[in-house]
């Protein structure tokens, strides 16, 4: 879990710069803690993922150019040089705007830039993956369960169950103190 002070208000983006170290966002009304702990979707996998979709779509061009002649390489390359500069901006754009916050006084998770709720430590049993599926499920002592994000918010199911494990020994934690 990260000790770091929070620079800039994790929904909004405004600047937390000179302001208390537990306090509300002066912009969107956000209450932050100096103690949160903030994980975001992880975009490296996606890029290494767009990359290696482009490597593979290169190799078929290549194929057909050999295969069919040059006459078939030209609409595949139109269609290419489409397709990934808009994937490329997709994957930018949501860059941030998945977040999950643990801090003192529970968790919440901030799904397209829209703050869920905030659930208490009390109220919490545990976080829990599934080993078919890769999600991640937040059991509650009312019995209920609810699905949180998949395993591509981490880009693997061991940072996914790495990060399940931290958030039960904080809960531990701060139902301790």
């Amino acid at each position: 879990m990260s000790g770091d002070r929070l620079s800039k208000c994790p929904l909004c983006g405004y600047s937390l710069a000179g302001l208390p170290a537990r306090h509300q966002c002066p912009e969107c009304g956000f209450a932050y803690d100096d103690r949160m702990s903030i994980q975001t979707l992880n975009l490296k996998r996606n890029l290494i993922g767009m990359g290696s979709t482009f490597a593979w779509y290169l190799f078929c061009v290549g194929f057909l150019a050999y295969k069919h002649g040059m006459a078939a390489v030209p609409a595949i390359c139109y269609a290419g040089l489409v397709v990934f500069p808009v994937w490329g901006v997709v994957l930018y754009r949501n860059r941030r705007r998945n977040i999950i916050i643990s801090w003192p006084d529970g968790f919440q998770f901030i799904k397209k830039g829209v703050a869920g709720r905030v659930y208490d430590w009390t109220e919490i049993e545990s976080l829990r993956q599934s080993l078919y599926t890769g999600y991640v499920y937040i059991s509650l002592h009312d019995g209920t369960e609810q699905r949180l994000f998949g395993v591509r918010f981490f880009g693997t199911h061991k940072k996914a169950a790495r990060y399940v494990k931290e958030v039960n020994e904080l809960r531990e934690e701060y139902l301790q103190s």
